[in-house]
């Protein structure tokens, strides 16, 4: 199911979500501060085939759920967090496939996610291949170009050890 649109109505997925999930796929921020505030609601219970509330919010680019997500402790947790059952995808994966996600792209990296990590689908992606093969040319710009001063970075660092 790896690079196809996610069915939040698929049966087991409407009999496992919790209303903060819920939140996060709609973008609800007020909704979600509450539940974990107020209620106490986990951040990281996970919902079959999509994930955990940093992955759906992700997914559908709402950057400022994912913003309170990675707030929180348990939210930093969750920023390379593999999700088994779509071939180890992470959330920055998921935000890869739409140009309209790249300002949660941007956060994401931000906060620690890992460009290189890649999936296990047999393709091996990363986040630039997911968004090469979705046609997201805005996030493939930004990733090249974080990509290319990583590379200077390193480069530099190397420079400095002789």
């Amino acid at each position: 199911m790896p690079y196809q649109e996610a069915n939040l109505y698929d049966d087991r997925a409407i009999k496992e979500i919790t209303p903060l999930q819920l939140a996060c796929w709609v973008g609800h921020l007020d909704l979600v501060q509450y539940l974990v505030e107020e209620l106490n609601q986990s951040l990281k219970d996970e919902l079959y085939s999509l994930g955990s509330c940093l992955h759906l919010a992700s997914y559908k680019g709402h950057v400022e759920v994912v913003r309170y997500i990675l707030s929180k402790p348990e939210g930093l947790d969750l920023i390379n967090y593999d999700l088994v059952s779509w071939g180890n995808e992470t959330p920055l994966r998921f935000a890869c496939r739409l140009d309209s996600n790249l300002e949660t792209v941007k956060l994401l990296i931000a906060n620690g996610a890992d460009v290189t990590l890649r999936d296990n689908t047999g393709l091996q992606r990363n986040a630039l291949d997911v968004a090469i093969a979705s046609g997201a040319h805005q996030i493939c710009e930004y990733l090249l170009q974080y990509i290319n001063t990583l590379s200077v970075l390193e480069n530099e660092k190397l420079l400095h050890l002789f």
